[in-house]
């Protein structure tokens, strides 16, 4: 074990007594910079439909990844790579408003069953790719980069980007946001430095809403259905 690894291992058995397996598994691969990686072996060991099957072995507490990412004793320990974690059960509401996150947060193909809160956070690269998730908030937000919502990522209610600023591009290629009796995609008065794309797979059920939004790079709609439900007269 590094000294890196040990160091942010003892701050957080302080903070957490009871860390589980798949928690100590979190923090040394942060630590190296390397993916803390709970992928099974087979399509179904992989695919976040089944998590219900995942068990206690790939679970992490949102709690966790929150600390990990606001106490500053443990960030001198993370690789500036950033945590990256893949193929985890992410338990517990990830509130995460105002953080300024100092590294990439790549949480891609996980399971995020309650609601992913990014009000004014600030962080760099952003990736749910793959991922299962609750409502997100991220009204205000702020990524120095890409925000990644793509390649098979899937939303259960509104995801918010209201006010939000990225700096690269938003992608939501083959990425499906369902909220069919509401707003699905509510990103009015967005700010995108790079291209917004919406297309080979995209699919929305509910209003996708970018009124007052400012692109600086291309809008890609092709191939992603638009499914709005007709409002009573």
């Amino acid at each position: 074990m590094s000294t890196a690894a040990q160091c942010l291992y003892a701050l957080a058995a302080e903070q957490f007594p009871d860390l589980t397996d798949a928690e100590r598994a979190l923090l040394l691969a942060i630590a190296a910079g390397e993916t803390a990686r709970y992928g099974g072996q087979t399509e179904a060991e992989s695919d976040p439909k089944y998590a219900d099957a995942w068990g206690e072995l790939r679970t992490i507490r949102a709690e966790v990844i929150r600390w990990l990412c606001i106490d500053r004793e443990a960030i001198r320990h993370i690789d500036p790579r950033g945590i990256y974690i893949y193929g985890a059960n992410i338990d517990g509401e990830l509130d995460l408003r105002a953080v300024t996150i100092l590294f990439p947060l790549f949480l891609e193909r996980c399971v995020i069953r309650q609601r992913v809160r990014l009000n004014f956070a600030e962080t760099r690269l952003l990736s749910f790719a793959g991922s299962i998730s609750g409502p997100i908030d991220g009204e205000g937000l702020t990524v120095q980069g890409a925000l990644w919502l793509r390649q098979g990522f899937r939303a259960e209610g509104t995801v918010s980007l209201f006010g939000a600023t990225i700096s690269g591009h938003l992608d939501c290629t083959r990425g499906t946001f369902l909220n069919a009796s509401g707003v699905a995609l509510h990103a009015n008065t967005i700010t995108v430095h790079g291209p917004v794309i919406l297309r080979r797979g995209f699919h929305a059920e509910g209003a996708v809403e970018l009124i007052g939004a400012t692109i600086a790079g291309d809008l890609d709609c092709g191939g992603g259905p638009f499914i709005t439900p007709a409002r009573p007269p």
